[in-house]
């Protein structure tokens, strides 16, 4: 995929989830865990989101999306970061 074809609306939104996944590994570090525990903190941020939108902050709810957002990316930079090493049916733990 070519970002050449994205819409700069859409660069714009992903350039902040740039910034917060840059945020996220500088205060968190590489993670790896595993596909539970990423639903699990996944699904925290989608709860803060739901909140933001429970107390009518627009503000809080939209920067919730772009946690959710930076949080499903590096879930997938860590699944396959785990993928390369172990089968697919092995890294849920099971």
């Amino acid at each position: 995929m070519s970002l050449l074809r994205v819409p700069d609306r859409t660069l714009n939104v992903l350039e902040e989830i740039g910034d917060e996944r840059l945020r996220q590994d500088r205060k968190w570090g590489e993670q790896n865990h595993d596909l539970a525990l990423w639903m699990v903190i996944l699904m925290e941020e989608v709860g803060e989101a739901a909140k933001a939108v429970f107390e009518k902050s627009a503000q809080e709810y939209r920067g919730e999306l772009i946690q959710i957002a930076a949080v499903a990316a590096s879930a997938v930079e860590s699944f396959d970061r785990q993928a390369r090493r172990e089968p697919y049916d092995q890294l849920s733990g099971q």
